[in-house]
């Protein structure tokens, strides 16, 4: 009789260890409030709902957070006009200032203690001039900084992790990136080969699940991870790209690591369009005391970035200057690669090796010369990738580009640090 009720005394131990995580989650709350120009605080929002006024160029100031139904709590802290980063607030406190008429550029959000273990924080901001941010969570970035842009409103929410489900690689490729963090520029820590078993943990965020590798826990592009055993593979098979330039940096003064000038402010133009659909390069061993032409071969050179056909070289003293078009076929898509602002000495390149319309090119052949053609404050090359039938395609357009790929002018736009990166498109 005594060893029955043990028994039963552990069965129900078990069975409360079960219930309560389950259904302690379907009472877990989240709620948030913000302090915006001319209104105050703006009331408390729950689960997702947007709490500001957008429309009305109102800055967000200051707001609060906290979580309900699950022991543990919630940390987060502003980025403010003139201050900068402020110190991680926690459970309803006031992050930000009031009465200072500063405004909130960015936030970070993330859970602590228990509840982290069974949720992850989502949240998006509203900002000035760019409009709804993507989504991010735990403790990543959300808004801009160094731009002097005012988050207008904010929307948080909880998400349930997953205990896991099976996935499989689904590429065409022969293997697809494990990566340290959420980012095309975070560094790969395995290569899962084509057709290979995961366990994918909750949803897509900014394009990446959480997936564990033969024990090694990391993040894979989305867009390549199939839950079917029999994975079909994808029409947007690879396509090997290399760096057009040697020793390759982005020519920028200030730029993200992580994106090297792609989609961000490059200045305030006449015709409104500020933001940069390529990236600028040039090698890092150039000379600046030093003419283009007067730089050493390895540095002057510019280089096809993939196997391809030329379809355009030529070009003028205004917009991208002298060029190079190459056409390849990825996959099921045809993309284009547009090598800008390059020497005049370029021309007689094209000449003396054959370069023109028609001609196949290998990815690293050169192609050209680095230059300062067209409208351009100094010597770089701007890359883009992009799909359209135009030689010629803008180089900026009027919003800030946070994906790895844009529309704008009737074309689509490729992030080429993504593509390089990957051999693949987002």
């Amino acid at each position: 009789m005594k060893k029955l009720f043990a028994l039963l005394t552990l069965v129900c131990i078990c069975v409360t260890m079960l219930v309560v995580p389950i259904s302690a989650a379907d009472s877990v709350s989240v709620t948030y409030n913000f302090h915006q120009q001319n209104v105050g605080w703006c009331g408390e929002a729950k689960n997702g709902a947007s709490c500001g006024r957008t429309g009305q160029s109102l800055r967000g100031e200051a707001f609060t957070v906290k979580v309900s139904g699950m022991s543990g709590g919630i940390q987060y802290r502003a980025h403010c006009q003139n201050y900068g980063w402020r110190s991680w607030v926690s459970n309803g406190s006031v992050a930000g200032t009031t009465g200072k008429s500063l405004r909130l550029e960015a936030l970070q959000i993330k859970l602590t203690g228990e509840i982290a273990n069974h949720f992850d924080v989502l949240y998006r901001v509203h900002v000035s001039t760019i409009g709804w941010m993507d989504w991010v969570k735990n403790g990543e970035t959300a808004g801009t900084t160094g731009r002097s842009l005012q988050i207008e409103s904010l929307e948080i929410k909880l998400v349930a992790k997953s205990t896991g489900r099976a996935g499989y690689v689904n590429t065409s490729s022969a293997s697809l990136n494990l990566r340290k963090s959420a980012s095309t520029s975070s560094s790969v820590i395995a290569k899962m080969p084509k057709g290979s078993q995961v366990t994918v943990y909750g949803s897509a965020v900014n394009g990446f699940y959480k997936v564990s590798y033969n024990g090694i826990v990391g993040y894979a592009s989305a867009q390549y991870i199939a839950f079917s055993s029999t994975p079909t593979p994808s029409n947007n098979a690879t396509l090997e790209f290399d760096w057009p330039v040697n020793d390759v940096t982005c020519t920028w003064s200030s730029y993200k690591s992580s994106t090297m000038s792609w989609g961000e402010y490059e200045g305030n133009f006449s015709d409104g369009r500020n933001y940069h659909l390529g990236l600028d390069l040039r090698s890092s061993k150039y000379d600046k005391s030093l003419s283009p032409d007067k730089q050493t071969a390895s540095v002057r050179e510019v280089k096809a970035a993939a196997d391809g056909t030329v379809v355009y070289v030529g070009g003028t003293t205004s917009g991208n200057g002298y060029r190079v078009v190459i056409e390849h076929k990825v996959g099921d898509k045809t993309v284009r690669t547009l090598y800008a602002h390059l020497s005049t000495a370029s021309e007689q390149f094209w000449k003396d090796n054959g370069i023109k319309a028609g001609t196949t090119v290998k990815r690293g052949q050169q192609i050209g010369y680095l230059g300062n053609t067209g409208l351009s404050s100094g010597a770089h090359l701007h890359f883009a990738i992009y799909e359209g039938n135009t030689t010629n395609p803008k180089g900026r357009c009027n919003y800030e580009v946070t994906a790895n790929k844009t529309t704008y002018d009737g074309m689509t736009f490729y992030n080429p640090k993504y593509v390089i990166e990957n051999d693949m498109l987002p």
